[in-house]
């Protein structure tokens, strides 16, 4: 990241079609959409995983990521019939909002949403094969704030 008296210079404007397919392609690799309101990066998307993220990795690395970040507005549901018990899921969820778990009368292991740790970012949903998973909208749009005050104090971004 290159910085020049404390502006970001590697920031690129995109257009709302360009902004779409990034957004794709990072889904595709399982990256998973956090909108920061800190500092210069206003109206930002970052891409985070568990990987390199500044943000989630060193939460997901202390056990602290659901004392920290609020979950967004959803929370995937899982279609029991559907479920083939693949693990997919299991895999792509970050925030261990998901497990495993015996079904009477089925031989197979079927996934389960932990709703207390599911954040809503929908990394499960995507790359579901069986078509077995969804987002629902659980919370309200006052859930989201339009901005945090310590930014709405500031004034709005230039």
């Amino acid at each position: 990241m290159g910085a020049i008296a404390g502006k970001r210079t590697d920031v690129k404007p995109l257009s709302k079609a360009e902004a779409l397919a990034l957004n794709d392609e990072t889904e595709e690799k399982g990256l998973v959409h956090i909108p920061l309101n800190i500092m210069h990066a206003e109206g930002t998307i970052c891409n985070c995983c568990d990987d390199c993220c500044m943000v989630v990795n060193p939460l997901l690395k202390r056990e602290r990521v659901h004392a920290i970040l609020s979950p967004s507005r959803f929370r995937a549901v899982i279609d029991e019939e559907k479920c083939q018990g693949c693990q997919t899921c299991l895999e792509r969820c970050i925030f261990d909002g998901i497990e495993m778990k015996k079904v009477p009368g089925s031989k197979k292991m079927k996934a389960f949403i932990i709703n207390e740790h599911c954040m809503g970012c929908g990394m499960c949903v995507f790359k579901c094969p069986n078509g077995a998973m969804k987002l629902e909208l659980i919370r309200p749009p006052e859930h989201i704030p339009e901005q945090m005050p310590e930014m709405a104090a500031r004034g709005p971004a230039k």
